[in-house]
């Protein structure tokens, strides 16, 4: 079990594991992995059974125990976002235990991919530490899903996702370019990040790791990553660096260009 060393964090954690319908509490984020930094802070998974916990019930265990709160933020997954009375940042997202198990097996058994961050909730669920975890449940998921990377997701993954970079009408190349010539900034922005999401998820496939969300990708990819393209970061970083200079678009070819040597080697 991972320590909490922080008292108003324990003290909100074992209110939680008074509930009934509570199945499981989990630490994740960087602070599961111990790549956490001052700037981190509490990411705490509530795992509930059947009904959710009424916002009442939350705001009655961390009103007294929070300096600001945030109640029942529904950007995301519903969550209750604050500063403890210690100083401390706290993110509480609630999540439906079978919901969460019917992802996976969708992922992980059905193979369904996605447009980036396909494989984000399995390594958020694999490598998050348990808090609480009423009659095993969630154990009993990591168990039943820690089996080596699926080869059809990995083909899924790849395959969705390279169309999406390049070589068809709606690929993001495409679409970034005619941002480009319309002068869209904005456009070009959100198109450029959507095509390193879609890239990120080609480079963990391949490498048949997890993705672990949006943090620290580059960092990631580099310490775990058994291949990678030719010039990965020199590419990222420069495509970023000329978001607004006609060589964007032709970094955009060298990165696309260099992925499909590895995939294809």
């Amino acid at each position: 079990m991972k320590i909490i060393t922080m008292k108003t964090i324990k003290n909100i954690i074992d209110e939680f594991i008074k509930l009934d319908c509570v199945a499981a509490i989990t630490l994740g984020g960087s602070k599961s992995t111990n790549n956490d930094d001052k700037l981190s802070d509490y990411d705490i998974y509530i795992y509930y059974d059947l009904e959710p916990i009424d916002v009442m019930t939350r705001h009655n265990i961390l009103a007294a125990r929070c300096s600001y709160l945030e109640l029942n933020n529904q950007y995301w997954e519903t969550e209750d976002n604050g500063i403890t009375i210690d100083g401390e940042y706290f993110d509480l997202l609630y999540r439906n235990i079978n919901q969460i198990a019917d992802d996976l097996k969708s992922v992980l058994i059905k193979g369904n991919a996605r447009n980036g961050f396909t494989t984000a909730i399995v390594f958020n669920i694999l490598n998050s530490h348990i808090l609480y975890d009423k009659n095993h449940r969630y154990q009993s998921l990591k168990d039943k899903y820690s089996f080596p990377y699926p080869q059809k997701l990995k083909e899924n993954i790849i395959r969705q996702n390279r169309n999406l970079l390049s070589g068809k009408i709606v690929s993001y190349d495409q679409q970034i370019a005619k941002a480009f010539k319309r002068n869209d900034q904005v456009n070009v922005i959100n198109r450029v990040n959507e095509f390193l999401n879609s890239y990120f998820d080609i480079i963990f496939a391949y490498n048949e790791i997890y993705h672990p969300g949006e943090k620290r990708l580059i960092k990631y990819a580099k310490a775990n990553a058994k291949r990678l393209p030719e010039d990965f970061e020199e590419n990222i970083t420069s495509l970023l660096d000329n978001l607004k200079q006609d060589k964007m678009l032709e970094i955009i070819k060298q990165i696309v260009i260099n992925l499909d040597k590895l995939l294809n080697s």
